[in-house]
């Protein structure tokens, strides 16, 4: 298991590093091209999408990881896999001629004035292509198909990049035609999605009606779950833009793009850990290739967040430029909180024993956290409360995954250690908030920390390892 590990994170890992840093990479272009305002407004379009395709689909697409590998044959797994798909193009598709019909209502709903009307058409557009596109995606990942997937991120990457700057950069499109990119890139390449998924799941243009019962008996409840997953890794954004507006929203967001380096880098593992779990658990080797597997990449994860904090003042300056250089102050707090909100994968046990319900009391908990640490931290500290409040639900969301999962599904965990190194990365976070230090101090400090990580999350199991070799 560990060699597939390591193999499909490299290919999982090249591909959606590429693809999940698009907004990253088109930032430099989109924070001279936008205004702070009109970044913010792409942010609420992108989180009012994270918003519809949890709510629109039912969650079809994570019981399509849950049967996909069980069914009895290939017609089965067809059934299961299309049938997600075209209810996901349905539900999509009512919302786009909803938005079609009443665009000035759906733009004074979301923004308070009619003046992005237009944009939401476009928006609407967009959305129901990438929400068919990250259905095919998923579907590459249950049918094991590496490759495929990354050629298809890489696909959807360079179409998303080049539009970008075809129709922002070149012909000065703003706004509308930032969002117009994202719809031409989804549905230009999203027939190449199909046809990959299509070589090992025959494609089919119909719905199963007793597959699509069978998936939506079992996700439908998994909204709830999701919902609350989705408030915690987004009530921090609304909070930011209910109470500091759209500008701050806009710097809030070029923050977290920059944080998001360390998910875009990390996202091989996360892609990789979830497929082999549901294919290898019951064998007696894999909850200490997950414990192993755990330690490498906390140590990668908690590295990386120290290096961005430390250089967040020059990468912002760098990749968003003056109009959003005060962003850098969140940098540091926020990657910390994404690496925590992914670390779910290497505690399984609630998901592999089908505790949706504990799952759901879990996110709800961690949902809370962030809403209540936001409401009152962001009238305190600005966006580095909204910062904060991220961190604390992705914290308690991963504390409870690892505590819960544990009675389902044993895992050799070493959390006091792992524990303790994620506070020293958070106390590393505290003394550069607090002190201001010229760079080659940050730089000196940071490497010392890595290394302290290193040997806090590896260097004993490697002692142990020595006396037994000999």
């Amino acid at each position: 298991m560990l060699k597939r590990l390591a193999s499909d994170v490299v290919v999982y890992g090249v591909s959606s590093a590429l693809a999940r840093s698009v907004g990253l990479i088109l930032l430099p272009l989109l924070a001279r091209h936008l205004t702070p305002a009109e970044y913010g407004v792409a942010e609420m379009l992108a989180l009012f999408f994270a918003l519809a395709n949890l709510l629109l689909p039912l969650e079809v697409s994570q019981a399509v990881a849950r049967f996909f590998g069980e069914a009895r044959d290939a017609r089965g797994r067809e059934d299961y896999a299309w049938s997600a798909f075209w209810f996901t193009g349905a539900m999509f598709g009512a919302l786009a001629l909803l938005v079609w019909t009443a665009p000035h209502a759906a733009s004074r709903a979301l923004f308070g004035g009619e003046q992005y009307a237009d944009v939401l058409r476009i928006a609407a557009a967009a959305m129901a292509g990438q929400a068919l596109l990250y259905v095919v995606q998923a579907q590459l990942r249950w049918a094991l198909q590496p490759l495929e997937l990354a050629i298809l991120n890489l696909a959807a990457a360079a179409a998303a990049a080049v539009a970008a700057v075809l129709i922002v950069g070149a012909m000065e499109g703003g706004l509308a035609g930032y969002v117009s990119s994202q719809a031409v890139a989804a549905w230009g390449v999203l027939p190449l999605g199909v046809a990959f998924a299509a070589r090992k799941t025959a494609f089919r243009a119909r719905i199963s009606l007793p597959a699509l019962r069978e998936m939506l008996h079992f996700s439908a409840p998994l909204v709830v779950s999701g919902a609350a997953v989705y408030v915690s890794g987004y009530a921090d954004r609304w909070v930011v833009q209910s109470w500091l507006g759209l500008d701050e929203l806009g710097v809030y967001a070029a923050g977290y793009r920059i944080a998001s380096i360390a998910a875009v880098a990390l996202a091989g593992f996360q892609l990789a850990v979830t497929p082999l779990v549901y294919q290898h658990y019951r064998e007696a080797s894999t909850p200490a290739h997950l414990k192993r597997a755990f330690e490498y990449f906390l140590t990668v994860a908690l590295a990386l967040v120290a290096l961005l904090a430390a250089f967040a003042p020059e990468l912002a300056r760098l990749l968003a430029g003056s109009a959003f250089a005060d962003c850098g102050t969140v940098v540091g707090w926020l990657a910390l909180g994404i690496v925590l909100a992914n670390a779910y994968v290497f505690a399984p046990g609630l998901a592999l024993a089908k505790r949706t319900g504990h799952i759901a009391a879990l996110n709800i908990a961690a949902a809370s956290a962030n809403v209540a640490l936001a409401i009152g931290l962001v009238p305190l500290l600005g966006r580095l409360g909204a910062a904060l409040a991220f961190l604390a639900g992705a914290a308690t969301a991963a504390a409870l995954y690892f505590a819960l999962g544990q009675r389902h599904y044993a895992v050799p965990h070493r959390l006091s250690r792992c524990g303790a190194a994620a506070l020293l990365t958070a106390a590393f976070l505290a003394l550069l908030q607090g002190v201001s230090m010229p760079l080659m101090w940050r730089a000196t400090l940071c490497a010392c920390l890595c290394g302290l990580l290193a040997l806090v999350l590896i260097e004993r199991e490697r002692r142990r390892a020595a006396p037994a070799a000999s």
